[in-house]
């Protein structure tokens, strides 16, 4: 019995090893970026922005009403997403916002919680916007993402 608590607190310690080997997260990482900025980055950036405006707008839109919320909240959440993540984000691939799978997360929660009407469901929609962000918040600290490293990349 000791020697398998004693192999269980090595694995412990050896995936703990692991976890601290993994940078932690940079926040504010946009001012690297800012610096970094040229004229010809500029454009390209400026064009690339428009053409994930134009697919990011009907696509929120979509999911909020999928998630059972009025319109506007699915363009609210896609054009906060849109400033706040680059803040918080060290990297420059990632793009946020409203997902498919977020909405029927979104309406299930809901509907545990017994919001049926859109008008109970946008009154309800900051709080779990704020308990998902502290938990994010939270395991990026703990650096958690070193559980989750997907192969294909």
């Amino acid at each position: 019995m000791l020697s398998a608590f004693n192999q269980f607190t090595s694995s412990i310690a050896n995936l703990w090893r692991q976890i601290k080997a993994h940078p932690r997260p940079e926040f504010f990482a946009i001012r690297n970026v800012a610096r970094s900025v040229t004229q010809s980055n500029l454009k390209a950036d400026f064009l690339a922005g428009i053409n994930v405006a134009l697919l990011a707008f009907p696509m929120s839109m979509a999911f909020a009403m999928k998630a059972g919320l009025p319109v506007w909240c699915g363009l609210v959440g896609c054009g906060v997403a849109a400033f706040v993540v680059p803040i918080f984000t060290g990297s420059a691939n990632l793009s946020a916002g409203p997902t498919n799978a977020s909405a029927a997360l979104l309406l299930g929660t809901f509907a545990s919680l017994g919001a049926i009407s859109p008008d109970l469901r946008a009154e309800v929609l900051p709080t779990l916007v704020l308990m998902t962000g502290v938990f994010l918040l939270l395991a990026s600290w703990l650096r958690l993402s070193g559980f989750a490293e997907p192969q294909s990349l």
